[in-house]
Formats: structure tokens, sequence, C-alpha cells
């Protein structure tokens, strides 16, 4: 009876050892598809932030004569305004992480910075859309909204560039502590086979 007990015990505490071991590779490969999501994104963001904070030059030359533009008949469609560009921002590692259930196994001090960053782009995605609602709505092509239309835009755009810059630093914030080095692409942890904290 003895060597019975004591072989379903064995067996038991092996299976809970497997189930253990892919159930951190899960927990690995998830985090570092996160990880590479958040370092694709703080680039796209970054390279979004230069790109508007250009168009602020748009802004800044045009908005002391918008009256007189808009006295012309001048629309927005006729300024040289070069339109918006929006980040391609991923949120696929979250979502699969959350769906799969790995994300009970994310320690919670982490996971509540990666909740955080990830509602960030949630709102980030609305004033995204605002923006492009403006740029292309057919107020655009109107002259007798030319003034409102441009004071709108050149709000959204200043949201927008410091939305932008608030996005990035919280993902700086998740990478610089939880995937040192992963900004610069200096990180050997994005390789599945070794550990994040």
């Amino acid at each position: 009876m003895f060597p019975v007990i004591l072989g379903i015990l064995v067996a038991f505490m092996i299976n809970n050892w497997h189930e253990s071991i892919k159930e951190k590779k899960a927990l690995q490969i998830a985090k570092t598809q996160i990880v590479q999501e958040l370092v694709k994104n703080h680039r796209e963001c970054m390279k979004v932030i230069d790109i508007q904070q250009k168009r602020n030059d748009f802004f800044r030359v045009y908005g002391d004569s918008i009256e007189k533009y808009s006295s012309l008949g001048y629309s927005l469609a006729q300024l040289p305004f070069q339109g918006v560009n929006i980040p391609t921002i991923s949120r696929t590692a979250w979502d699969a992480t959350n769906y799969s259930g790995i994300i009970s196994n994310i320690d919670f001090e982490e996971l509540q910075i990666l909740t955080s960053v990830y509602q960030m782009q949630s709102i980030f995605a609305d004033v995204q859309n605002q923006l492009i609602a403006i740029v292309y709505g057919n107020n655009m092509y109107s002259p007798e909204t030319l003034s409102s239309t441009f004071h709108s835009l050149k709000r959204l755009n200043d949201d927008f560039v410091d939305f932008a810059r608030g996005i990035a630093a919280a993902y700086e914030v998740y990478l610089n502590k939880y995937a040192p080095g992963s900004i610069n692409g200096k990180n050997e942890s994005l390789d599945v086979s070794k550990p994040i904290r």
C-alpha cells in the first residue's frame, strides 16, 4: 500500500513540476512579446512626436493671420497643412496575455504599470480619432469654418503631442524597470530563452 501511495505522490509532484515549468515558460513568452510590443510602440510615438512638433511651425506661421485668410475665403485645405502622422500602436500581445489567463501570473506591481500603460493607449486612440475627424472632415474644405477648424486642430495637435510624450514616458517607466536596455536595442532579455525580470 505504501509504495502505491508513494508512487502516486511522486507522480503528482512530477506533474505539478511540469505544469509549473509550462506556466513559467508561457509567462516568459508573454512578457517577451509585451516588451517587444512596447518597444515598437515607443519608437512609433517618438517618430510621430518629432514629425508633429514640426507641424507646429504651420500653426505658428498662420495663427496670427488666420482671420485674414478666413476673410479671403480660404479653407484649411488651401493652406500648406501637411496632415497628421498617426503612430501604429499595437496591443495584440497585451490582449493575448489577458485572454490566455497568463496575466494572473504577472507580479501585481508590474501588472499595475502595464494596465496603466494600455489604458493610456486607449485614451490616446480617442485623441487620434478626434484629430483625424477634424483633419478629414468636411470643415477642412469650408472657408466659413477656417478659423474654428484651425484653432480646434491646433489644440488637438498640442494635446496629441503631449499625450504622445506622456505615453512614451509611460513605456520608458515600464521598459526601464522590467527590461532595461530594451529602448536602445541593447537588451539581451528580448530573447525568449533568457528571463525578463
